[in-house]
């Protein structure tokens, strides 16, 4: 129809023959999802609408910009797949120094108060994501339970997570997981969660390069999916 794209939508991406009524030989996005016919995916299934194949996703952030980053893969092929990856450390600051924050929520929640703690994607339906969570974290006091997950298109819910307990005090601790899973088709997001037991937690976003050009990265979250 020619109208606008809208903020934070899903669309379908068709490609138009030169028999199109309507821009023929363009690409143009709609939020009609594609059907199958005879093993292909077109707009529609009978007149005009054959003429459209379906060729991929975007998804148009706050000020309808498609976007390809580490933290927001929006753009997505269904017939030229590669492999892309999401990364994100909450609060990482690359000034040769510690940084850290704090939590004392006794329930999963959103690392950084929610800051970075967010990788997005449009998932095709068909292709793996393989998500991994890394951990590092001070608990105030002995005894402390320390606890981090990966959120599935949730920030308060893990799909998967690990429980670590401190045992000496004022010592950095440290885990990970993995998580691997087929996402159904269209928007998705993976949440980095952390939370403790009881008192404050100190999670350890980065540390001091110790001869780097770069701080490392502690308390992160990635993902590898197909785009």
């Amino acid at each position: 129809a020619g109208a606008a794209m809208t903020t934070s939508t899903l669309y379908y991406l068709y490609a138009s023959n030169n028999q199109a009524s309507y821009a023929a030989g363009r690409l143009r996005a709609s939020t009609v999802a594609p059907t199958t016919t005879a093993g292909v995916k077109y707009l529609g299934t009978s007149g005009n609408a054959m003429n459209w194949r379906f060729v991929g996703w975007v998804r148009t952030n706050g000020s309808t910009q498609l976007v390809d980053s580490a933290t927001q893969r929006f753009v997505v092929s269904f017939y030229n797949r590669k492999k892309a990856a999401l990364f994100s450390c909450p609060a990482y600051n690359d000034n040769n120094s510690p940084t850290t924050y704090t939590t004392t929520s006794t329930s999963f929640a959103a690392a950084n108060g929610g800051t970075g703690s967010k990788l997005e994607f449009i998932a095709n339906g068909e292709d793996a994501v393989n998500a991994k969570m890394n951990l590092a974290a001070v608990p105030d006091s002995l005894g402390r339970f320390v606890y981090a997950g990966i959120g599935v298109d949730s920030t308060s819910t893990p799909a998967q997570a690990v429980a670590i307990t401190e045992y000496v005090a004022t010592y950095s601790l440290s885990s990970a997981c993995i998580y691997v899973y087929t996402p159904a088709e269209g928007y998705r997001e993976l949440n980095l969660l952390v939370a403790t037991n009881t008192g404050t937690l100190t999670v350890q976003a980065d540390i001091a390069r110790l001869g780097g050009t770069t701080d490392p990265a502690m308390t992160s979250i990635a993902a590898e999916v197909m785009i």
